[in-house]
């Protein structure tokens, strides 16, 4: 082995050994799998078949009908009836209204007297301009005022002032007596009247007709009604009704009018300050042109501030007024 030990030997051997290494590499490399080459497939995009598009119905949901607020026309109230005179002062007139010993109050925008037995204080919870007819009364009546007395109760029934002279009479109408109407009250029914024309601005009720005429007055009672039927008598001594209601109810606010008036139609009597039912209808009028009206009482007219007349229609003289229709517009 010494032969390794020269230097040219181990020169062969170490390029040898080179020459091996660099030989083999070769054949590595050439000899070596290629590596796969892996192609990454990219899925193609595929159309997919239209599917149904499914549109939803619209069921309408239930909803609630409106709640519609009932007009004032038509509607019922339940009233309790008190009355009131300016012209008494005191309670009722205003003090500021009160001049010179007379009341000067202003009533929708005419003079109070002009509402002598067809208006009404009312509560706020009716508006100004309504009219309401009250069967029991056998007319009808215009709020054209308030009070602060004049209000509703709990129970549902209001307070009602109207404009007259005199008490209330209304022998078949309910009384109730209670905190708020200690001396009892007339309880009644009254019935708002719809579309028509009062001359106050966003009324919705009906008035008076606004022209005037003249009327000549009279008196009537029929004799088989008697001294029982008379004022201050007990009902049960008179027999005798008129539609419906004891002749006592009708004295002072009813007549015969003239023939070309309609039966149960309603008529201001200025200097009566009174609201007159036509019961009876034909009687004639004047050369003058003005109507007789003969008031239902057993005593004759007794009317010292009216003016009269004497001619050949009044030969022992009659009480001359001015008048009004009252009639609802259509």
């Amino acid at each position: 082995m010494q032969w390794l030990g020269s230097p040219q030997v181990r020169g062969l051997v170490v390029s040898a050994l080179v020459i091996g290494a660099f030989a083999g590499g070769l054949y590595f490399v050439f000899r070596r799998e290629a590596p796969a080459v892996v192609v990454a497939v990219v899925p193609t995009a595929t159309a997919m078949p239209p599917t149904a598009t499914t549109v939803p119905t619209l069921v309408p949901t239930p909803t609630a009908e409106p709640t519609i607020e009932p007009t004032p026309s038509g509607r019922t109230y339940r009233l309790r009836l008190s009355h009131y005179w300016p012209a008494l002062g005191g309670t009722n007139c205003h003090a500021a209204e009160w001049v010179d010993g007379e009341c000067k109050t202003q009533l929708a925008g005419k003079p109070w007297q002009q509402w002598a037995g067809i208006g009404a204080a009312c509560p706020k919870e009716i508006p100004t301009g309504t009219e309401i007819s009250i069967p029991d009364l056998g007319r009808s009546f215009i709020c054209v005022d308030k009070g602060g007395a004049i209000e509703a109760v709990p129970d549902g029934s209001f307070f009602i002032d109207l404009i007259q002279k005199d008490n209330l009479y209304l022998p078949n109408a309910e009384v109730i007596k209670d905190e708020y109407c200690p001396q009892t009250c007339f309880v009644v029914d009254g019935l708002v009247i719809p579309k028509a024309n009062t001359g106050i601005p966003g009324s919705t009720a009906a008035v008076a007709k606004a022209d005037w005429f003249t009327v000549r007055l009279g008196n009537w009672w029929e004799d088989e009604w008697g001294a029982g039927c008379k004022p201050g008598k007990p009902l049960l001594g008179c027999n005798y009704k008129i539609n419906g209601q004891p002749v006592q109810s009708w004295i002072g606010v009813a007549a015969k009018c003239p023939s070309d008036f309609e039966l149960g139609s309603m008529v201001y009597v200025a200097v009566l300050e009174a609201q007159v039912t036509c019961l009876v209808v034909g009687e004639k009028r004047a050369l003058d042109g003005s109507g007789f009206m003969i008031m239902l009482q057993p005593d004759p007219l007794f009317l010292p501030a009216a003016q009269t007349v004497r001619d050949g229609d009044c030969p022992s003289s009659c009480f001359v007024s001015q008048a009004k229709k009252l009639v609802p517009n259509p």
